[in-house]
């Protein structure tokens, strides 16, 4: 079976988003500040106040649905 790869989510600026892999949430919320055309954006992380470059791979859209009702 061959292996299946999902393809990046399209972000814009001002999207809420988590990393993919931080199942317990320590890093926390970040908004995306920059896309860039290569898949990659510049993330302002709020839990430690910096600024990352992630791809589209490795962040994913918050939903604050059902952690605030």
């Amino acid at each position: 079976m061959p292996i299946a790869f999902r393809s990046p989510t399209k972000f814009k600026v001002g999207d809420l988003v988590l990393l993919a892999y931080d199942e317990f949430r320590m890093y926390g919320y970040g908004i995306v500040l920059e896309a860039h055309k290569n898949g990659e954006y510049k993330v302002y992380w709020f839990g430690d106040s910096r600024v990352d470059l992630e791809t589209g791979f490795d962040i994913v859209p918050a939903d604050l649905t059902n952690e605030w009702t």
